[in-house]
């Protein structure tokens, strides 16, 4: 096990009803709220008038039409807005996308340069921030209870993830899974794989070390989006389904089960980033078709780990298999369980029109300096796992 510091400073006020303590919540924020929001959901389902009610007291700003893959621009004008209102603090309301977008634009408003300079430079991180609070509306990412964000820059096709550190962790959450009944099936599904994208990243990242806790705690994350997302499907407004995804959203990210592993390269995210990019795909859509292949590689590395997940997570019996068979076993399992689920499997669902898009991919995400050369992955390994999707 590696050394680690455990630290979430983030309140969670989790179940039904949690919203009605926002109204107190907010007492010592200041008076001027920069409402974040997306594309108008929130306003045809109910959620945003229930909001403003809890901020009857407060000035706010109202800010919508965050995109569901952030935009630099978008960003940008948000901290225009937070600066010129001169808001006290930033509420993110929807999902992974707006979350994000608080914690950059909470960080942005009180930095003197451009927002894109945290994610151009790896060492550069955030030294203070308004403070954020967030509603969730949409679950996958678990945004809500940790320090991280993603932006994507259209104008250089990259889509790049940090970890804000700690000048970014949310005051609190608002975790109310009855929040999420009107997310659609494809959406839904969508975030709760990006839920299991999470945990792999983790979970494989120290193949060799035996922990017990972390692997039980991961193991039983991805056992629960596979079990409740068909229930979620098929009940749309089943609560403890929609609460039990939620739950596995965070705790995927929220830090425990991944102490004392080390973080893997993020192979897959960044290979579904650059898809995010190009196509504008739903994230967790994208990771359901990248995922497969990359596990597929990374199982001739690491074959014991992939039995174990094989026999652990989908129960399969691998009695007379090798360690690779095994591992392999379980990855049609769960490319099985992703066809099941609606989500897509090739390249050409997510908006690819040709062979020159893999070509595209592999060359730009090595250009972009994306895939480290500790992973033993190049641009050729990256055109076969690609144009193995295709």
């Amino acid at each position: 096990m590696l050394n680690f510091e455990f630290y979430n400073p983030t309140r969670n006020l989790f179940g039904k009803g949690s919203l009605e303590k926002l109204h107190d919540l907010m007492e010592n924020y200041g008076q001027n709220i920069l409402f974040l929001y997306g594309g108008g959901s929130i306003k045809r389902n109910g959620i945003f008038d229930k909001v403003m009610e809890q901020l009857r007291d407060k000035n706010v700003i109202e800010m919508g039409g965050v995109e569901s893959n952030p935009t630099l621009d978008t960003l940008r004008r948000c901290i225009a807005r937070c600066r010129e209102e001169k808001a006290d603090m930033v509420l993110g309301v929807g999902g992974g996308s707006v979350m994000d977008s608080a914690k950059m634009v909470a960080a942005g408003a009180v930095y003197d340069g451009d927002v894109w300079d945290f994610l151009a430079n790896h060492d550069q991180l955030p030294q203070k921030a308004l403070p954020v609070a967030t509603v969730v509306t949409m679950v996958g990412t678990g945004s809500e209870v940790n320090q991280n964000f993603v932006l994507t820059n259209p104008q250089t096709c990259e889509k790049v993830g940090k970890n804000g550190g700690d000048a970014c962790f949310p005051q609190f959450a608002i975790c109310d899974p009855e929040y999420t009944y009107t997310v659609g099936p494809y959406q839904t599904a969508s975030g709760a794989f990006d839920t299991i994208a999470h945990v792999f990243e983790h979970y494989f990242a120290e193949a060799d070390q035996y922990m017990p806790i972390q692997d039980g705690m991961q193991e039983a994350i991805i056992r629960a989006v596979i079990t409740e997302l068909p229930r979620v499907l098929e009940e749309p407004d089943h609560y403890e389904a929609r609460a039990n995804l939620m739950w596995a959203a965070q705790q995927a990210l929220f830090g425990i089960a991944d102490m004392g592993k080390g973080h893997g390269e993020r192979v897959e995210h960044k290979m579904e980033h650059i898809l995010s990019a190009k196509y504008n795909c739903a994230h967790g859509a994208g990771l359901a078709v990248v995922v497969p292949p990359f596990r597929r590689y990374m199982c001739k590395l690491q074959p014991k780990k992939y039995r174990q997940f094989a026999e652990n997570v989908f129960h399969l019996d691998c009695t007379s298999l090798s360690d690779y068979e095994a591992g392999i076993k379980g990855i049609e399992a769960l490319e099985a369980f992703i066809h099941s689920v609606g989500l897509p499997t090739t390249l050409r669902e997510l908006g690819a029109s040709g062979p020159d898009d893999v070509e595209f991919l592999a060359s730009e995400l090595v250009k972009q300096g994306r895939v480290t050369k500790g992973t033993g992955i190049g641009y050729n390994e990256l055109k076969e796992m690609y144009a193995s999707v295709y």
